[in-house]
């Protein structure tokens, strides 16, 4: 069963897959440019931030768009204003166009994971879940890490990366959009407020709220910590790859081991876990400060965080999704799009 569902699936991992290593590339390039280019952290921070404050608006308007116009188009319109998003920065050098851009992408991005995760929760069920959604975050992970990998292309004018991921954003579309079906239905999800969402899963709605704020601190952070330590980009892009291919390798395990016992249990065992190894991230970075030479234990640790931390959103949106099930709230479950 599983397997039937992960092989009709194919199209949208694949699609999956290169819009990922593109906004993973994109994520890190941003910092590295920015600091080149004299920005404060500061204004990196803020700008980065863009992001996240406009993918909350994107979760609420995105379901309106695919509802009103099916999911082919709202696929290929949103992923062609990401792409338009990278290439301004090569025409631009200042913190509020950069921000604007990674608005504009903060707000497409979920639209995009709304016809996914629509497409993918159709072919789910209490059984399969868990491991389905396990399957698509390892995709989307892999293709976050390989996204940093190609920070090791020479690229001195600061151009071709920018053109590399316009150009994966636009690969995408092609997998998605030729085996997308024309009358696949889009039924928008019922709402609920965030008290009766709680009120049903407590535990479901706290982690994946905590997790978004960690993943952004997570993944915005490392660059500037990165720098912070003196590593060159590449290096930088490494250490990003290091924890992004922990949670890749990590997701699978952990969600197959959540549907065979209680989910509760491998969330809060992941969370310490998480918890330790930033830790070890932190006591590893003062070693190095002390003219002590880490070595691969830091790239180690940071896998780690990475390991226990990433997956802790596929099982937070699991456990909440089974809760409303059980309850028959919602039909399809809900889709969650941060």
């Amino acid at each position: 069963m599983l397997y039937r569902a992960i092989m009709e699936s194919w199209p949208l991992f694949l699609g999956m897959l290169l819009l990922m290593i593109s906004n993973g590339l994109m994520v890190t390039l941003v910092t590295l440019r920015a600091t080149d280019l004299g920005f404060t952290q500061t204004e990196i921070t803020f700008m980065q931030a863009a992001y996240p404050l406009a993918a909350i608006f994107g979760c609420i308007v995105a379901p309106k768009i695919v509802a009103a116009v099916g999911h082919i188009r709202s696929f290929g319109a949103l992923a062609s204003l990401c792409s338009i998003s990278a290439l301004v920065h090569m025409v631009t050098a200042d913190p509020f166009s950069w921000a604007a851009m990674r608005a504009l992408a903060g707000f497409c991005f979920p639209g995009l994971y709304v016809v996914a995760e629509s497409w993918l929760n159709g072919r789910a069920n209490n059984q399969t879940r868990a491991a389905l959604l396990s399957v698509y975050f390892i995709t989307q992970t892999g293709g976050a890490a390989l996204g940093q990998l190609l920070l090791y292309l020479p690229d001195s004018r600061g151009i071709l990366l920018f053109v590399i991921v316009s150009v994966l954003i636009s690969l995408s579309l092609v997998p998605m959009l030729l085996s997308a079906r024309q009358n696949q239905t889009f039924e928008e999800p019922a709402r609920l407020g965030v008290r009766e969402l709680f009120r049903i899963s407590p535990l479901g709605l706290s982690v994946g709220f905590l997790n978004g704020l960690s993943q952004g601190a997570f993944y915005v952070g490392l660059g500037l910590f990165g720098v912070a330590l003196g590593l060159s980009g590449d290096r930088i892009g490494l250490l990003v790859a290091a924890g992004t291919l922990g949670g890749m390798l990590a997701q699978f395990p952990l969600g197959a081991l959540s549907d065979r016992i209680d989910r509760r249990l491998v969330i809060a065992g992941a969370a310490i876990l998480a918890f330790l190894a930033s830790l070890a991230v932190a006591f590893i970075s003062q070693l190095s400060d002390a003219g002590i030479t880490a070595g691969g234990w830091l790239f180690a640790a940071v896998g780690l965080v990475g390991a226990f931390m990433l997956p802790l959103y596929s099982l937070g949106v699991t456990h909440c999704n089974d809760r409303l099930h059980r309850r028959r709230w919602l039909r399809p479950p809900v889709r969650w799009c941060w």
